[in-house]
């Protein structure tokens, strides 16, 4: 069902580009922080199970993300497209001494297409505007134990639904546009899981979740153009 009315919302904004005058196609460079609760707990219940004084040297920073966006606009106003990021972070708990070495790594990495919905609420020299991105991500979880001579690779999945209003403040050279964003992303949660199996803290006896809320700040650069007028209206 989820995957059905992503398709429908895609296919629904590809209906509404044909139909729009002025287009922006723009690649963005940001930071974002990411909740990640689930697997902060667990990686704290990790560390206290250990036998020896274990670290955190890592859990789950905030990284540099990658997104682009393909929008059309109806009007003076209305703002539609759609939209994909990147996102990735990790955590780690290590501890070595003379007898030998503990480390566990978890990378997580998203694909997140999305569909965008706003409006122009200022125009000038420095426009400002204010809009919705409706997104799906897909995550992967890749964990990687090390301890003495035992070695495990996991690799975990976990889908989730998110919702990012957003402020922008833009500049536009001719055809070209600046432009800086900032939100906060409300991740829904998906739970990991391994083979159909959910992923499980053992010390809680309850399912792990991805969750990648947190707010987002990004810098952009897009390239504007207008739909050329059949003959007969110019």
């Amino acid at each position: 069902m989820k995957r059905i009315t992503i398709i429908i919302l895609l296919l629904a904004s590809l209906s509404g580009i044909s139909t729009a005058q002025k287009f922006r196609f723009e690649a963005g460079y940001g930071f974002a922080s990411n909740s990640m609760n689930d697997l902060k707990l667990a990686y704290d219940m990790i560390l206290k199970g250990l036998p020896v004084a274990g670290k955190i040297t890592d859990d789950f920073p905030s990284l540099p993300f990658e997104s682009f966006a393909i929008t059309a606009q109806l009007g003076e106003a209305f703002i539609f497209g759609l939209t994909g990021t990147h996102n990735t972070t990790g955590a780690r708990i290590s501890y070595k001494d003379f007898s030998g070495e503990y480390k566990f790594d978890s990378k997580l990495t998203s694909w997140t297409p999305g569909l965008r919905i706003g409006a122009n609420l200022f125009k000038g020299k420095i426009s400002v505007s204010g809009f919705a991105d409706v997104a799906y991500s897909f995550t992967k979880l890749k964990t990687d134990e090390i301890m003495l001579t035992f070695k495990e690779k996991k690799s975990y999945k976990a889908n989730s639904f998110s919702v990012q209003p957003q402020i922008r403040l833009s500049h536009q050279i001719r055809q070209f546009e600046i432009s800086l964003n900032g939100g906060y992303q409300y991740d829904f949660g998906g739970v990991f899981t391994l083979g159909g199996n959910k992923m499980i803290n053992t010390i809680t006896d309850e399912s792990v979740s991805a969750n990648w809320s947190g707010y987002r700040f990004m810098l952009n650069l897009g390239y504007c153009f207008r739909k050329s007028k059949p003959a007969l209206l110019e």
